[in-house]
């Protein structure tokens, strides 16, 4: 059983620099996929199944609630909830919508333009989002590309 801390958040260690652990980003990106997936599995079970313009529209919808919650608030529902925040490494506060959307995007188009020739682009999605926990700084692709990194509240 895992402890909580005082806002009921998971305890999870931290790298010594603030620099979240890779599994407490893990389950922050597990939730916002989840906020996600859910209404478009439910939506998908009352239409029929996955069509190719519901998976669209799911897709446009992650985009817009991961970059607005983003720069607005410097997290998303996960990493609200796992004790996370998005912040600009150039200026330390919240990141403008165009970085906070380029994180969204390197991912998902990368994984999308390999889905394309091996259908392999969610593992690809994993291992992009996951590249943050074997670098040095816990900076992963995304973040390097906008400029951004993921920081302990």
């Amino acid at each position: 059983m895992m402890s909580s801390n005082i806002l009921g958040r998971p305890a999870m260690a931290s790298k010594a620099d603030g620099t979240p652990a890779t599994a407490r980003r893990g389950l922050a990106r597990a939730i916002d996929l989840g906020v996600i997936l859910v209404p478009t599995m439910l939506i998908a079970g009352l239409t029929g199944g996955f069509s190719p313009g519901l998976v669209l529209v799911a897709m446009a919808a992650a985009y817009v609630l991961e970059t607005l919650m983003v720069a607005l608030t410097g997290a998303t529902v996960g990493k609200h909830r796992m004790g996370l925040r998005v912040v600009d490494v150039a200026t330390g506060g919240r990141p403008l919508p165009s970085r906070a959307g380029r994180r969204f995007l390197v991912v998902v188009g990368i994984a999308a333009v390999v889905h394309l020739f091996v259908p392999v682009g969610p593992a690809v999605a994993v291992f992009l989002w996951g590249s943050a926990g074997v670098a040095a700084d816990g900076r992963g692709i995304a973040d390097r590309v906008a400029g951004t990194r993921v920081e302990a509240v």
